[in-house]
């Protein structure tokens, strides 16, 4: 992952340190207390907190009232806390709670004003379920050694991390962090033609055997991990634009993110589980200036660093199966058009060479849609057909509301 994203995320903008912060003194009084609940944990484990909320006011499309921060406090300390940036309809979210005696122990979430926009107006909790994940159970081991990150102090309203994928190797667990964009590094029309998505995917810490961990700081370099432990769990923090970490330093927000089994095919399948990140991602692309609007002229500057795409539900984005070596895209047709559209936009560098389940993604012109399409294929790197087979494993298009639909059945995926 590492060497891919090196070689292929371009990092054209700065990625620009983002400097530590003194965590603030969180104190359970004075706060506006949203749910209390007591459980009973009959054996000594992991804590797994779901809940159902939502942040008053809030829109992430919104700027100034973008979300709404709570806090969780366990047994009257200051646990974690949670960014509620699904807006105001009550959304599933599920942390975790770290390390868990047997015994009776007390639950209260908090709203935050003080981490919150200045917009939001509250947050209300609808449930808080605790779990306890005893030694025994086959999550175990994820969740006991899942980081704790301190996300960057902006996270409130940008480059918000939603959650962990782990993936089980010969030294241990691998940790790769979803996050809702990405304000340095790679601009937006590039992680759409190399990556097929516009949201940040990047491994952050890897347990190397023997006790050794590792992981990914800034320029993508792999360092050995040598920050303190809660528990099992490292501590990082989110250090750069581009969502590298640290092993040093806290900041305002302390999350302990959901951890889940990373998917069998690319690390976008996740995105595929978890459908409304693509949604969070637009509204957050659309208040940054990200997305032109149709018909809208972009800026030279703006075309040559890439900063801009269009509207997301125009694109049409292909998962294949890339044997390695080559560098290829993808091109599309629509319906009475002679015209072809291609992933790259013409710039060489958007061609993938890596190898594997990959995903790329096509703009369509603003009132097509993926119902028209009569042909995709692969093309080199200069547009040209590709002329060799490249099997699709999955493809597919957004309607109006973000949710998915597939291609014509002409061009269903599974054969060359």
């Amino acid at each position: 992952d590492m060497e891919a994203d090196a070689l292929e995320e371009v990092e054209v903008a700065p990625t620009e340190h983002v400097p530590a912060e003194a965590a603030p003194r969180f104190r359970a009084s004075g706060l506006p207390s949203l749910v209390s609940t007591t459980f009973f944990a009959d054996r000594a484990g992991e804590g797994v907190l779901a809940l159902r909320a939502r942040g008053i006011g809030t829109d992430w499309a919104a700027a100034g009232r973008e979300s709404a921060v709570v806090s969780v406090y366990l047994d009257g300390a200051h646990n974690h806390d949670l960014i509620l940036l699904r807006g105001e309809t009550m959304a599933e979210y599920r942390t975790l709670l770290g390390p868990i005696d047997r015994g009776e122990h007390r639950i209260e979430v908090r709203f935050r004003p003080d981490l919150s926009p200045a917009g939001a107006l509250g947050a209300e909790v609808a449930a808080a379920a605790p779990e306890i994940k005893g030694s025994a159970d086959p999550e175990y081991g994820a969740i006991a050694g899942a980081p704790i990150v301190y996300a960057r102090p902006d996270a409130a309203f940008s480059d918000s991390p939603l959650f962990l994928t782990y993936e089980r190797l010969a030294t241990g667990y691998k940790y790769t962090m979803y996050v809702s964009n990405e304000d340095g590094g790679t601009p937006a029309a590039d992680l759409m033609a190399v990556w097929g998505r516009a949201c940040d995917i990047d491994w952050v810490y890897r347990q190397g055997g023997n006790g050794k961990g590792y992981i990914q700081a800034f320029l993508h370099r792999q360092v050995a991990y040598r920050g303190a432990f809660e528990g099992q769990h490292p501590i990082l923090r989110v250090s750069t634009k581009n969502n590298m970490v640290s092993d040093q330093g806290a900041s305002r927000f302390k999350l302990r993110l959901p951890v889940v089994a990373a998917p069998a095919g690319s690390r976008e399948q996740a995105l595929d589980q978890h459908p409304w990140v693509y949604r969070l991602t637009a509204a957050e692309l659309a208040r940054e200036g990200k997305i032109r609007a149709a018909g809208e002229r972009e800026g030279l500057w703006s075309r040559l660093r890439g900063q801009q795409i269009g509207d997301m539900r125009r694109y049409v984005t292909i998962e294949f199966d890339h044997p390695g070596g080559d560098r290829i895209g993808f091109r599309a047709r629509l319906a009475g058009s002679p015209a072809w559209f291609v992933s790259t936009g013409g710039r060489f560098y958007r061609a993938i060479k890596r190898s594997g389940a990959v995903r790329t993604s096509i703009e369509l012109p603003p009132g097509a849609s993926v119902a028209q399409l009569v042909a995709l294929e692969p093309v080199t790197a200069g547009g040209k057909p590709y002329g060799k087979p490249v099997r699709i494993l999955r493809a597919f298009g957004f309607d109006a509301d973000y949710r998915q639909i597939p291609l014509p059945a002409s061009l269903a995926p599974g054969a060359p």
